[in-house]
C-alpha cells in the first residue's frame, strides 16, 4: 500500500508540472489555427476598421466576399502568444481596431496596437489574448483597401 500512495503522489507532481509549464508557454501557429479555428461555424456578417489616430478614419461593409477577403488575409498571419507581466499594449495611444460582426452582433474583436503586436477580444466568449506577429506585420492600408474596394 505504502508503494502505491508513492507511487501515486509522484505520478500526481509530475502531471501538475507537466500542466503548469503547458500553460505558461506561450502557444505559437498561425492566427487561423490559434483563433479562427475555433468560430469555424461562425458567420460573420459584418466587418469594421476604425482607427484612433490622428485624422482618424472608419471603414465597415456588409459585403461577404470583402469579408472573407479579410478573414483570408488575417489567417494567414503568424502569431506567438504574448504573455507579459505589465500591460505594455496599454501604452500605445494611437491603435486601429478590426471588428467581425456575427447575425447577433457578437464581436470578434481585433486591437492592432503597432505592427506587430494584436489583442484579440472575443466577444462570444467574453476572452481577451494579446499576440506577438511573428513573420510579418499588420497592413492596415491593405485591410482598408480589402473592405472598402
Amino acid at each position: 500500500m505504502k508503494i502505491s500512495k508513492k507511487i501515486l503522489g509522484i505520478v500526481v507532481v509530475v502531471l501538475v508540472i507537466i500542466f503548469g509549464a503547458y500553460s505558461l508557454y506561450p502557444r505559437s501557429g498561425s492566427f487561423n489555427d490559434l483563433i479562427l479555428t475555433e468560430y469555424s461555424k461562425v458567420e460573420f456578417k459584418k466587418v469594421t476598421l476604425t482607427s484612433t489616430k490622428h485624422g482618424s478614419f472608419s471603414a465597415s461593409s456588409n459585403d461577404i466576399d470583402k469579408i472573407n477577403k479579410v478573414l483570408s488575409y488575417l489567417a494567414e498571419l503568424k502569431l506567438t502568444e504574448y504573455k507579459s507581466k505589465k500591460d505594455e499594449h496599454y501604452t500605445y495611444n494611437e491603435y486601429y481596431d478590426i471588428g467581425l460582426y456575427d447575425h447577433n452582433n457578437n464581436v470578434l474583436g481585433i486591437s492592432v496596437y503597432n505592427e506587430n503586436l494584436i489583442q484579440v477580444y472575443i466577444g462570444m466568449d467574453s476572452k481577451t489574448k494579446i499576440y506577438r506577429i511573428t513573420d510579418n506585420k499588420v497592413d492596415i492600408e491593405h485591410i482598408k483597401k480589402l473592405i472598402q474596394d
